[in-house]
C-alpha cells in the first residue's frame, strides 16, 4: 500500500469528508469515495482522480453513471483552491470499466 500512497492515493473516504484532504492536498492525488456520509452504511462507490499539473482535470469515475453526490462539487472547489489550481471537472461515468482502470 505504501507504493499507492506515494504515487498520490489519499485513500477512501465518505462523500462528506472531502475537506479533510485539504491539508494533504498534492498536485496529483486520488481518492475512492462512497456516495454516503460519514454518518450512514455506505452504499457506492466512485474514483477521483485530480491532476494539476498535466492535463489540469479532475476525472470522476462512477461505474452506475449517477450525478456525484450534493456536496462533491462544492468541496472540490475548496481543496482546488488551496491548491491554487485552474483544473477542469472531467465525469467519466458511463463505464465500469474506468473504475477498473483506476
Amino acid at each position: 500500500m505504501k507504493l499507492f500512497y506515494k504515487n498520490g492515493f489519499m485513500g477512501v473516504i465518505s462523500s462528506d469528508e472531502i475537506p479533510k484532504l485539504i491539508l494533504k492536498a498534492k498536485d496529483r492525488m486520488s481518492f475512492i469515495m462512497n456516495s454516503e456520509s460519514s454518518n450512514k452504511k455506505g452504499e457506492h462507490w466512485m474514483a477521483v482522480y485530480i491532476d494539476t499539473i498535466h492535463d489540469k482535470s479532475i476525472k470522476y469515475y462512477d461505474s452506475f453513471g449517477e450525478d456525484s453526490p450534493k456536496n462533491f462539487l462544492h468541496d472540490i472547489k475548496k481543496l482546488i483552491d488551496h491548491l491554487q489550481s485552474e483544473t477542469y471537472l472531467t465525469v467519466l461515468n458511463k463505464s465500469s470499466r474506468y473504475i477498473l482502470f483506476f
